[in-house]
């Protein structure tokens, strides 16, 4: 299994770090030799069923690749002869999409909105109504405001390309075991991978109507405008 470690300063949790959402299943262990040269605890994962193909649950310094994140909390580490990879990083529950061959070479699968678990009710006039279950709303806003942002520069209007590329970064989360600076530590994003990363994350069907309108001069298809 092609994880990633964690060293923490200290003997922080991770969740005190703000990684509690990778948190299930990680191992840890204490050590005075660190990538800080501070005292701290290192967190690993890996498979219990196939421990031979897991990462070595230690610090080797000549053997990995260690980054300071963003804000000091923890650092990052890989191994240099094996790179986290999709499978490695997958989560329990995906949500189904498109895969995207990110700047690594590797397909990563980015949730899509048309995909996004719903619940079903009634309309007082008897019919049948979605609504996306309260806990993925927040990636419906998020890929809603993905979907502005592309109609915006497909019209020649600026869009906010760092907070597209960040968004990019979140729905990466999603089906993986990241917080959004891993996917920039790990160089998933590139110039060539981003903006067809973000597209995946729309309804096809709506962006494609989108490209015909605007080739037509009709009007915008985003709600709000």
């Amino acid at each position: 299994m092609n994880s990633y470690l964690i060293f923490v300063p200290g003997a922080a949790t991770l969740a005190a770090c703000g990684l509690g959402d990778i948190a299930d299943d990680a191992r840890a262990f204490d050590s005075p030799v660190t990538p800080s040269g501070e005292a701290g605890r290192f967190y690993a994962w890996g498979d219990p069923t196939n421990p031979a193909k897991n990462i070595p649950f230690a610090y080797l310094p000549d053997q990995q690749e260690w980054q300071q994140a963003p804000g000091g909390a923890y650092w990052f580490g890989v191994m240099k002869d094996r790179r986290p990879d999709p499978a490695s990083l997958a989560r329990r529950k995906q949500i189904a999409g498109v895969g995207v061959v990110m700047a690594d070479g590797n397909s990563w699968t980015l949730p899509n909105v048309v995909s996004l678990p719903v619940n079903f009710s009634l309309l007082p006039d008897g019919t049948e109504s979605t609504t996306v279950k309260p806990q993925y709303r927040k990636i419906e806003d998020r890929i809603g405001w993905a979907f502005r942002q592309l109609d915006a520069s497909f019209r020649g209007q600026d869009a906010n390309q760092v907070e597209c590329r960040r968004f990019v970064a979140e729905m990466l989360c999603v089906n993986y075991r990241l917080v959004p600076e891993m996917a920039y530590m790990l160089g998933l994003l590139d110039s060539e991978t981003w903006l067809s990363a973000m597209a995946a994350t729309v309804d096809y069907r709506r962006l494609t109507a989108l490209r015909q309108e605007i080739v037509s001069g009709g009007e915008s298809m985003t709600p709000g405008r």
